[in-house]
């Protein structure tokens, strides 16, 4: 199978695509990475979620979810790569094309993944991905979606779930995409297990491993013809943002908190 990515420039979407040639070789070839470099448009989005909410100042400012306070952001990237690449060796594989653009729903994008012409897109981390990339594909399109699906859509989901104290539905799934957001039939689905060390620091360094080990999973499976994507309940859930800044030291203490008593670590 051709198989092309579309993601960020980031240690844990590296990883994953190290990892994805490295034990996936024997089913797919991975024959183009699109890194997508708009940024969020956190101020636009922050100054519409102002104008909606004027009447109440504190949720329109210091509860809005778009005002971007980098909350362990730091610590965050420094852990991930001080495991992914302990020997220094960030960067990516020879033999791989690796693009940039602006946007991946950009007429470059486009005309890169035509000529790709790849069996699967995979999708992981980018912004809202339009019809006209994502059915492209000779086989399909799979999104990797931090969250519980359908219950949690959107953004932050697994840290939603840890503040309404729904551990269980701390999960990772792949799903084909659609035309609106985490909809799509659902591929693999899996509980992210506690660590006795996890933490908002942690989290997406785990939740990495968990997608990348079900992406192997999933390709093989494909290309094996034993995999199919199931279509989600009728009940689409909710659809979350970002968790505002002022929430963030809740949710870190509540999760260290369920992990250590999940794992019977007794550290405080």
């Amino acid at each position: 199978m051709r198989v092309s990515v579309l993601t960020t420039e980031t240690p844990h979407h590296l990883y994953f695509l190290r990892e994805l040639r490295r034990r996936c070789s024997d089913v797919m070839t991975l024959d183009l990475v699109i890194l997508e470099k708009r940024l969020f448009p956190y101020r636009r989005l922050f100054s519409r979620y102002a104008r909606a909410h004027w009447f109440n100042p504190i949720k329109a400012t210091v509860f809005n979810p778009y005002l971007n306070v980098p909350y362990l952001v730091n610590e965050q990237s420094r852990y991930e790569m001080e495991r992914f690449f302990p020997n220094g060796d960030y960067g990516y594989d020879e033999g791989v094309r690796v693009e940039s653009v602006r946007s991946v729903n950009g007429a470059r994008a486009t005309t890169l993944l035509n000529e790709a012409a790849p069996d699967i897109l995979l999708v992981y981390g980018t912004g809202i991905v339009r019809p006209h990339v994502y059915n492209l594909p000779l086989i399909t399109s799979i999104n990797c979606h931090g969250g519980f699906l359908p219950y949690y859509r959107g953004l932050d989901t697994n840290l939603w779930a840890v503040l309404k104290g729904e551990y269980d539905r701390m999960a990772l799934s792949w799903h084909a995409m659609d035309e609106s957001f985490d909809t799509g039939p659902v591929f693999m689905m899996e509980r992210v297990e506690p660590r006795p060390d996890m933490s908002i620091t942690t989290l997406r360094y785990y939740t990495a491993l968990l997608a990348t080990d079900m992406c192997v999973r999933l390709l093989k499976g494909i290309a094996n013809g034993g995999m199919e994507a199931r279509d989600q309940p009728a009940d689409r859930g909710q659809y979350y943002s970002y968790v505002p800044w002022v929430l963030k030291p809740l949710a870190n203490w509540k999760l260290r908190r369920y992990a250590r008593r999940s794992t019977g670590d007794q550290r405080e």
